[in-house]
């Protein structure tokens, strides 16, 4: 079923989003129109970008597109609706990559900057990325990013092969797992400058189970210039406000926290607020294959989804096929999966019946 539209427009980007509601509607969709419904030359564009945005945010399968004279001001307005991920478009890759690679839900386009030829004919750049959005790379399979997102941990002496299952077969988000025995008893190999020497697009996630994170997110940070994510544990001694602000404002990384499954949520209440991501232990860090803690852990995913709705919130650990639909339902949005896959002769087969449970769970 195709996504419900919503458009809106100042005077600056009115006639163009009047043609973009004309194409969309003879494709099919179901646009809705929050104005302005008229050219009014002294109207003002937060007006329009804050209405679209908050109907998008209430419906996760609507997308939103947004005009005003330089697409900027609309965009600032539209992503201080808790929920929105608004991004500009100012050509067909630039929109398309805001889906593939950000999941935004709202398209901001410069009005000032458009021609009659692209009034006159189909808004391309709108109905590429409003639908459902692609893996530009054809290597990988489509992922639907209104499902939980399938994630790999890379691990041990393994590090290598699983590398080359990710990057063609697999997935575009690679999860190092890195212990040194100072938080929790196992260690693993996670050499940044070995890693920066091997040729791939996998982008790096650290999921660090440390008691001193940060040297090793700046190492990492410093010769692998794919890492965009470390998540650190509120098990850890150090304060994990001061460290958390650390990874975001110093090394300009996305941040995450996990907790152990016996850890409540409020240990790390005090940072739910900025962070990217929380990631729920389904087991106790360490080896993989572990068995899946129990329903408490369920409640647990509940319980975070209720109080951050927007947060992206993974599950790793103890993953099996019959628990996918209650994690999907509980609120999990990315499922870190490596027993079940790298055990399997065929991961990307595997895979595909992942993708398949969870297409079938929402």
């Amino acid at each position: 079923m195709k996504p419900t539209i919503y458009v809106g427009a100042d005077h600056a980007g009115w006639e163009f989003k009047e043609a973009i509601e004309e194409a969309l509607k003879k494709d099919g969709y179901t646009v809705v129109d929050m104005g302005n419904e008229h050219l009014v030359n002294d109207d003002d564009y937060p007006d329009f970008g804050h209405a679209v945005a908050k109907r998008v945010v209430t419906d996760k399968h609507a997308r939103g597109i947004v005009l005003c004279g330089n697409a900027q001001g609309i965009c600032i307005v539209a992503n201080k609706v808790k929920g929105a991920r608004a991004a500009t478009g100012f050509n067909t890759e630039a929109a398309k990559t805001s889906r593939t690679d950000d999941d935004s839900n709202v398209l901001c386009l410069p009005g000032r900057f458009l021609s009659k030829k692209d009034i006159a004919t189909p808004p391309v750049v709108a109905l590429v990325v409003i639908d459902h959005p692609e893996v530009v790379d054809s290597q990988v399979p489509l992922i639907d990013r209104t499902l939980p997102l399938i994630v790999v941990p890379v691990v041990e002496d393994e590090f290598s092969r699983r590398l080359v299952g990710i990057n063609v077969p697999v997935g575009p988000i690679g999860v190092v797992d890195i212990l040194d025995g100072t938080l929790f008893p196992q260690t693993t190999w996670f050499d940044a400058r070995a890693v920066s020497s091997m040729c791939t697009k996998v982008k790096y996630e650290l999921h660090l189970m440390v008691e001193n994170p940060l040297p090793i997110i700046e190492e990492w940070k410093k010769n692998v210039e794919q890492t965009f994510r470390a998540i650190v544990h509120s098990e850890m001694k150090r304060p994990i406000g001061a460290v958390v602000s650390h990874i975001l404002d110093y090394l300009k990384l996305e941040a995450g926290v996990a907790i152990n499954p016996e850890t409540p949520l409020s240990e790390m209440h005090e940072v739910l607020h900025q962070i990217h991501q929380l990631t729920i232990m389904g087991v106790h860090p360490g080896s993989s294959g572990q068995s899946f803690e129990g329903d408490y852990i369920l409640k647990k995913i509940m319980e975070a989804h209720h109080h951050r709705p927007e947060l992206q919130i993974e599950i790793d650990g103890g993953v099996t096929q019959a628990l996918i639909p209650s994690l999907a339902n509980a609120g999990a949005t990315r499922i870190c999966a490596a027993s079940l896959l790298f055990e399997d002769l065929d991961p990307l087969k595997a895979l595909q019946g992942l993708r398949k449970t969870l297409s079938t769970t929402s």
